[in-house]
């Protein structure tokens, strides 16, 4: 599975969005940014990785999130994280899309 991944990140990470992820059998195995260059793997993730943060802050009464899923497909499309609401700058926001 290959898709693009647009992140936004309280942090100062400087990458070309939108990054392309390819993904066998649930680990990611290339990220690629918008010029073709590889970018560190743990800066990706995987449609599984997304389910599992999910599940994972649905359990937590201190994180708030909003999700969108693909109405075809069901994977989440966007998602905005604020895992720890007392936290500082630990919000993301996560746009998935041409999941293929």
């Amino acid at each position: 599975m290959t898709f693009e991944k647009e992140k936004s990140l309280g942090t100062k990470i400087r990458l070309n969005y939108p990054l392309t992820v390819s993904v066998e059998k649930g680990a990611v195995v290339r990220v690629r940014d918008t010029r073709g260059d590889s970018v560190r793997g743990e800066l990706a993730t995987s449609i599984e990785k997304i389910f599992a943060d999910i599940r994972q802050m649905q359990g937590r009464s201190d994180a708030s999130f909003q999700v969108e899923y693909d109405s075809v497909y069901g994977y989440p499309r966007y998602l905005f994280a604020d895992p720890i609401k007392q936290a500082v700058d630990d919000e993301y926001s996560l746009e998935t899309r041409l999941v293929r």
